[in-house]
């Protein structure tokens, strides 16, 4: 038998081991595939973002009274742009873990306010913040496992980085927009020089023809 032979019947081995040590899926997985997703909650999702922001305001304001006095110069609400300003604040909400006044923010609906020239520094931020999110995740499950009743402090934690990361993320939406415009540029610039080497070769070969015209029709004066 060659190694790689060997090799195969070792990884063989090993899955069969892995696999064994799992009880086999439910018959119902067989139909999962068959199945219709809902529909995004879209609106819901919006007026999600909507709350979450003035209660991201408001918990501001309160800090900056807290410790500089007055309000910190945050005189009105944040401005939402036009899809968030017609949804109105009544009505289902899309919540963190289902908790009632935690809500989902959707980046998309949140503009971007923050002046970053490194795009390195946010993407090592955001990495970072995605691994405290993991453990926060795997922490939450084992609160959840042994304290089911004690577990406020991790899906707070976890609740704030979230929003953390979200906030990084809108700060690298403005450099992905930036790669996205160079990269059509670049593209559209590829494909001129392409059709303008093409027309160059047509330019080239009509005036082959042309000059192979020429020289019979002289021939034929002759």
């Amino acid at each position: 038998m060659s190694s790689q032979q060997e090799a195969l019947a070792q990884m063989d081995e090993n899955e069969t081991e892995l696999v064994s040590e799992f009880p086999p899926p439910p018959m119902y997985y067989q139909q999962a595939d068959q199945l219709t997703p809902p529909p995004i909650p879209t609106e819901a999702l919006a007026r999600s973002t909507k709350l979450a922001v003035q209660q991201r305001w408001a918990k501001e304001i309160e800090e900056k009274s807290m410790f500089g006095g007055g309000n910190g110069g945050l005189d009105s609400m944040p401005d939402f742009d036009e899809e968030l300003s017609n949804i109105n604040e009544v009505g289902p909400t899309v919540n963190i873990f289902g908790q009632e006044g935690s809500y989902v923010e959707d980046p998309d609906l949140i503009p971007v306010k923050h002046d970053c020239h490194d795009p390195q520094e946010v993407k090592g931020e955001v990495s970072r913040l995605n691994n405290e999110i993991l453990k926060g995740f795997i922490s939450l499950l084992g609160d959840l496992v042994n304290r089911p009743l004690d577990n406020e402090q991790s899906k707070k934690k976890l609740m704030e980085n979230i929003e953390l990361m979200l906030k990084e993320c809108n700060k690298f939406r403005e450099h992905q927009a930036r790669e996205v415009l160079i990269e059509t540029l670049e593209f559209q610039m590829r494909d001129r020089r392409r059709a303008l080497e093409e027309i160059k070769k047509q330019i080239e070969k009509s005036a082959v023809a042309m000059e192979s015209l020429e020289r019979i029709q002289g021939k034929n004066h002759c």
